[in-house]
């Protein structure tokens, strides 16, 4: 799960401030995982390919930098905001059974669910919940206990969160929008959302490990995450799990082969092993182009479909989605028109710099796809200064000024319950691929993620000026 808009530190920061390293020619998988886990000094990695249902699983490394109990091929990652294909495929099976319509409010299905702004709550769809184009504050990790009112309680609360924009005129990273997901899943089915998924995705796919709630984990082998401090190394990140009304947002807990399994039904459109999940046409509906995300084709994508992140290599389209919770970060691909899937599952911070390897790597030799990095230009320190100031967001602060040629954020968490300030303040370093557009060169983790400034009219149609980063909008302060 994308848990939210800071990016944290990782230790390759004291080998390199830039990224990338020169990648080894790897001469299989094996020899990658083993390579790219070395490198980036992550604790363990599982990942995988599979084409036309021929699987290639590969692991390496430990389940606890504590216990150095080995990474197998069944081993349980937390996979965090992949968590979202599932809930969306869950949907779609209700939308085959007559019980939902992707474009119909949410309100049809919930009535008990406020918003901050009354007129995009009578007319946000379900679809706009899927694909993160709803408009209101996305990030919500307020705990609200591990009760099977956890959901309820979160939902009770969306009143407090902001309306960003007019729904499906933007597009804004939503964990929040999923909640109500899940939300219409428990009241439509009359379960549990962790029953439901349970009974209508895992039991029917085989998924016999994977699992929401972490009584259930701990039975089988399973891996911690680790977040690695500069000074200190990794470290265990505790507690496991978050509040459980994050689950069909980021809480599913899964191996690699279950994951690959997963893929597979998705390449096949719907189908595994003669059991038909969802429909042809849900399958292929859940890719279509639904919104822009960004220009350059970074963790998001160029384009969202109906839960999955698109990107267009020439003709060909990928989809795929990322995961980061817990000390846990994990990514799928799917390359339907080659029937190809790639799954890295990592228990460390430094996971992220390990699976963009990893994927250039795999894309470039297994389906011969690969992408020109965007290239960074400079700017006049008077176009750069356009973008100085104070950007605000509920759980957040950032302060942008002028340095080496580029922009430096200075990141200030907020406590989302208190609104006091949170830990210390973190820098961010951006170089500029155009006037509005910038890319993370520091801290490395999160190198190559894009950074835009842009103008877009609040619901009420006053103009507010934003800065999209991580997915997350804040709002400059033009009063501070």
């Amino acid at each position: 799960m994308n848990s939210h808009h800071r990016f944290g530190d990782d230790d390759a920061a004291s080998t390199s401030n830039r990224w990338p390293k020169d990648r080894p020619a790897y001469a299989s998988l094996h020899a990658a995982v083993q390579g790219e886990a070395s490198r980036w000094n992550v604790p363990g990695i599982a990942a995988g390919f599979i084409r036309d249902g021929k699987m290639d699983v590969q692991v390496t490394g430990t389940t606890s930098l504590e216990t150095g109990f080995p990474v197998t091929n069944d081993t349980l990652f937390q996979i965090g905001s992949i968590s979202k294909i599932f809930t969306t495929t869950l949907v779609m099976r209700l939308v085959d059974q007559g019980k939902i319509e992707l474009d119909a409010p949410f309100t049809t299905y919930v009535d008990d669910v406020p918003l901050a702004n009354e007129e995009a709550r009578n007319s946000i769809t379900v679809r706009q919940l899927l694909s993160h184009t709803s408009g209101f504050e996305g990030d919500r990790f307020i705990d609200y206990g591990r009760g099977d009112d956890s959901l309820t309680k979160s939902i009770a609360a969306f009143d407090t969160l902001r309306q960003w924009f007019v729904p499906g005129s933007l597009w804004s990273y939503n964990n929040a929008g999923f909640y109500l997901a899940g939300y219409i899943i428990e009241k439509i089915t009359g379960k549990t959302f962790e029953e439901a998924m349970e009974e209508e995705i895992f039991k029917p796919l085989g998924l016999e490990r994977t699992c929401l709630l972490p009584e259930y984990a701990m039975t089988y082998a399973h891996a911690v995450g680790h977040d690695v401090d500069r000074e200190k190394g990794p470290e265990i990140v505790r507690p496991f799990t978050y509040s459980r009304h994050i689950a069909a947002a980021g809480a599913i807990i899964s191996s690699v082969s279950d994951m690959l399994r997963f893929a597979q039904m998705h390449m096949n459109d719907g189908e595994l092993d003669g059991e038909r999940i969802i429909s042809a046409a849900s399958a292929q509906e859940m890719r279509k182009f639904v919104a822009k995300t960004t220009n350059s084709g970074d963790i998001f994508g160029n384009s969202y479909g109906t839960g999955w992140a698109r990107w267009e290599y020439g003709d060909t389209l990928v989809v795929g989605h990322g995961g980061s919770i817990a000390g846990f970060r994990a990514q799928l691909w799917l390359v339907p028109e080659k029937q190809w899937a790639f799954v890295v599952l990592t228990n460390g911070s430094t996971g992220s710099r390990a699976m963009s390897e990893l994927k250039e790597w795999a894309f470039s030799r297994e389906v011969g796809l690969t992408q020109p990095k965007p290239e960074t230009v400079e700017l006049s320190d008077a176009q750069l200064q356009r973008h100085a100031g104070t950007y605000l967001r509920h759980d957040g602060k950032l302060e942008v000024s002028v340095a080496n040629g580029g922009l430096l954020f200075r990141q200030q968490s907020i406590d989302e319950k208190s609104g006091e300030p949170k830990g210390e303040p973190s820098d961010i370093e951006v170089q500029p691929l155009g006037e509005n557009s910038f890319q993370i060169v520091s801290p490395p983790e999160a190198y190559g993620s894009v950074v835009e400034f842009f103008s877009h009219p609040a619901p009420d149609g006053t103009n507010q000026d934003l800065i999209r980063l991580g997915g997350r909008l804040a709002s400059r302060d033009n009063e501070g």
